[in-house]
């Protein structure tokens, strides 16, 4: 017997005022979504997401109600701006990279502080441009040390220096080091981390 698509709604939940529909026919696991599965001719969302149009989706009433890159929108998570929905986490468009919590073209670079620093280099014929650069720490788990791990630590010259010694080489070295930047916050072992593009 052939199933539509995506439709024969058969419940209903409500969230935010707004009405929606709990579960759709389905005949394979894609007329589901990322973040469902088609079981005897019905769709199952996984926990936490719940069917929106056919889709296993996200329900929310404000941002704070969605994952890491989501924003609420229309009462669904959705991915922030230059991210993108895989296997139903968001991650960075293609041409993209994830620098600081967001997505911003380019390759991204990283070097922990006391390591050798950070080497960037271009193919031949083409020269550096920094699009971002922090020296710091955002992130509990990059660079792993037993000390403090103080994560809304930025320096505040970190674009600057490094662009002043990048851009329009092919190649470059940086020291991720206070001597260079400063120290943003004493006590924790910091990281440079430089975002870039290589242009003609």
């Amino acid at each position: 017997m052939y199933l539509p698509k995506i439709l024969v709604l058969v419940a209903l939940v409500s969230i935010c005022q707004a009405t929606y529909s709990t579960y759709a026919r389905c005949r394979n696991d894609h007329d589901c979504g990322d973040s469902g599965k088609c079981k005897d001719g019905r769709c199952v969302c996984k926990g936490g997401y719940n069917m929106v149009d056919g889709k296993c989706v996200v329900l929310c009433c404000n941002d704070n109600e969605c994952g890491d890159n989501e924003r609420c929108k229309d009462k669904r998570c959705v991915c922030e701006k230059d991210f993108k929905l895989v296997d139903g986490k968001c991650v960075c468009k293609d041409g993209y990279s994830k620098f600081d919590g967001r997505c911003v073209r380019g390759m991204v670079r990283r070097a922990c502080e006391h390591k050798k620093g950070l080497d960037i280099s271009c193919p031949h014929g083409q020269r550096i441009k920094i699009v971002a650069a922090l020296y710091g720490r955002t992130e509990k788990n990059e660079c792993p040390n037993s000390g403090p791990k103080k994560t809304d630590c930025r320096a505040s010259s970190s674009y600057k220096v490094v662009s002043h010694k990048c851009n329009g080489r092919y190649k470059c070295h940086v020291q991720a080091s206070n001597t260079l930047f400063g120290d943003p916050c004493h006590g924790t072992i910091k990281y440079l981390e430089v975002a870039y593009i290589c242009v003609y």
